[in-house]
């Protein structure tokens, strides 16, 4: 009887030892990574992060965030690794030892969409300034989400780059309960035709095509709204291609020697799946309503 309940008992040890174990290795096992609203919403972590988990047992929690407030999480070390498509502010993350190294993954686009029947006529140009400044020449009606989100940044800086004369504006509006107040530039003399929307690219593509505007927009929010919704929002590509219009995007994992909680060693194997021939070729293949969004940009990481 005795040695029947001794090896009861050795085994409840054993099973009680076990699930410590694997409730330690699952927890060491759990990647957490922020990113972006828009390549999140594009789908392509649907794609990756199941075959990473199958190749790896890494499970990946994804924390999804505007531009600032992903770069806010690796300065705080509320992250284990950012996916960021802001390169300066990733930069300047490990400059400041919040991160490690920023890993370059692949590049999006954006593009400027209008009416079919394109007013300004810029369908076809390939240089964005040139296109940016022919919209001011003729006037035409021009929608920014004036947000001052990396969108808003990027036309910010091409407006800049045009032969545009420019003067400075402040606005503000009303973000999740908050007044946000932005300063920026504007074409000079646009009251008429330069529209802040103030809000995301969703709802100022959904602002232009009301007005047959023309907008600058990333890709991927433009074929979600292009191409997955009925009925199709009514805009089309009329400027495309320029390298001023390309999106790096890379990731980031948090100094673990400044925050000593996060798993350092489970970022870099994710870095290097992701940056693995196998990684790059599934966001090489990765395609919306046939459209392929992202092209890759990384180099082998050992």
């Amino acid at each position: 009887m005795w040695k029947q309940g001794a090896a009861v008992l050795a085994a409840m040890v054993v099973f009680t030892a076990g699930s410590v174990f694997a409730d330690g290795a699952a927890k060491e096992k759990t990647l957490k990574l922020t990113t972006t609203t828009d390549v999140e919403a594009s789908g392509l972590f649907d794609e990756l992060l199941p075959k990473f988990k199958a190749d790896s047992g890494i499970v990946v929690t994804l924390s999804v965030k505007d531009d600032a407030a992903v770069l806010q999480d690796c300065r705080d070390g509320r992250t284990d690794i950012i996916f960021s498509r802001d390169e300066t502010g990733e930069k300047r993350l490990v400059l400041e030892n919040f991160g490690t190294r920023r890993y370059p993954v692949m590049h999006s686009d954006y593009i400027i969409v209008g009416p079919k029947n394109d007013p300004a006529g810029i369908k076809g140009i390939k240089s964005v300034v040139e296109a940016l400044a022919k919209i001011a020449e003729k006037r035409s009606t021009f929608a920014s989400c004036g947000d001052n989100s990396r969108t808003h940044m990027r036309e910010q800086a091409l407006w800049k780059k045009s032969s545009v004369k420019l003067v400075e504006c402040k606005t503000q509006f009303i973000e999740k309960g908050k007044l946000k107040k932005v300063n920026s530039v504007v074409p000079e003399d646009s009251e008429a035709w330069y529209r802040t929307v103030g809000q995301g690219m969703a709802e100022t593509l959904s602002f232009a095509e009301g007005k047959q505007a023309c907008t600058l927009s990333d890709r991927d929010t433009y074929v979600r709204f292009r191409y997955g919704q009925d009925p199709p929002l009514d805009l089309e590509v009329l400027c495309e291609g320029d390298p001023l219009l390309e999106i790096p995007w890379g990731l980031v994992p948090a100094n673990a020697i400044k925050f000593p909680g996060v798993h350092n060693d489970l970022a870099m194997e994710f870095v290097k799946w992701v940056s693995s021939p196998k990684g790059q070729e599934l966001i090489s293949n990765f395609t919306l309503a046939g459209i392929r969004l992202f092209t890759p940009d990384a180099e082998a990481v050992r």
